[in-house]
């Protein structure tokens, strides 16, 4: 999110691809949806953003390998390690540290975080005003941005989240994770054995996650999704702009925005679903490697190591910089 969410690489990076996608039913998993190998990348893409660049024959060091949306932001990851983002700067979240390397970052509602490499601790910037962007002690693997909060999987797979929790969103549930997104007041996370978990607000079953197996999930406004075990996907939650009713096929990534979501089909094409008042869900051509849906925009990361963003530009979210 959503940043989804909003409604995403790490130089080890999570193919940033990996975004859960929603269901035809509500029954029980399928046979076909067996978890993903322990230890193997969650396919979000948020944003979301852990496993292994994807980086194309003969990638220099400041071609993108990551991106994430946020609220009306974004953040890139080089394959150097360093850290651009454009768009909306009034609370300096679309200004990253200086001199500081990252495996992995993300962009949320009005803050961003990411992972430093060597170090694994995590680095947040932007608004503070619920201590969303603290840095919270210990090391980590991967990190999400949600809107007034944080959470991230630790290096021994329990989660921690911090900021904001009116509504439950940064109590995060025990048990071992393989990644995690934060919504705008819930979260869900994808377990080791492969099931998801969400928690916090869930006024619209956004936090009631299916029983499927996963390969990844991604939270958004008040909707979720994810990557079944079978490459299709599931959604769940407010459907009102018919958000959590994707597209049939599969996929190997996707993100759940605001009010829209978009995923990469297996054959490296996107698709996108949900409200698309400002262009937000019209998807261009061409084949991508991760995707990330903001409030209004999405943002894709391209064979070739170059962004394209598409949707409301009123802060030049949509503007990315070259890489």
């Amino acid at each position: 999110m959503r940043t989804e969410s909003l409604r995403t690489v790490t130089l080890l990076l999570w193919t940033a691809l990996l975004v859960a996608g929603c269901s035809d039913d509500g029954g029980s998993p399928p046979a076909d949806a067996s978890p993903p190998a322990e230890g193997s990348p969650p396919t979000d893409g948020p944003i979301t953003h852990d496993g292994s660049p994807p980086q194309g024959d003969g990638a220099g060091p400041r071609a993108f390998v990551g991106l994430s949306a946020g609220e009306s932001h974004g953040c890139a990851l080089h394959a150097s390690g360093s850290v651009a983002c454009w768009g909306d700067q009034s609370f300096g979240a679309a200004t990253p540290p200086a001199g500081i390397l990252f495996s992995q970052t993300e962009a949320g509602w009005g803050h961003s975080c990411g992972v430093v490499t060597p170090s694994n601790e995590i680095r947040c910037w932007g608004n503070n005003d619920a201590q969303q962007a603290d840095s919270p002690p210990g090391t980590y693997k991967q990190v999400s941005a949600g809107l007034g909060f944080s959470c991230a999987v630790k290096q021994d797979g329990t989660l921690h989240c911090w900021g904001g929790n009116d509504a439950g969103q940064a109590t995060a549930p025990a048990g071992t994770f393989s990644q995690v997104s934060a919504g705008n007041l819930h979260s869900c996370g994808l377990k080791t054995d492969g099931t998801a978990a969400c928690w916090g607000f869930d006024s619209f079953g956004q936090a009631t996650a299916p029983g499927f197996n996963f390969q990844q999930v991604s939270a958004g406004s008040n909707f979720s999704c994810g990557v079944r075990g079978n490459a299709e996907l599931a959604c769940w939650g407010d459907d009102l702009d018919g958000q959590s009713s994707p597209p049939t096929g599969t996929f190997k990534a996707v993100s759940a925005g605001d009010d829209h979501a978009c995923g990469i089909k297996t054959d490296g094409t996107v698709a996108c679903w949900g409200s698309d008042l400002d262009g937000q869900a019209t998807a261009p051509a061409g084949k991508f490697t991760a995707i990330s849906a903001g409030k209004g925009f999405t943002c894709a990361l391209g064979e070739d190591g170059a962004i394209s963003c598409w949707g409301l530009n009123d802060k030049g979210q949509t503007t990315p910089p070259a890489p």
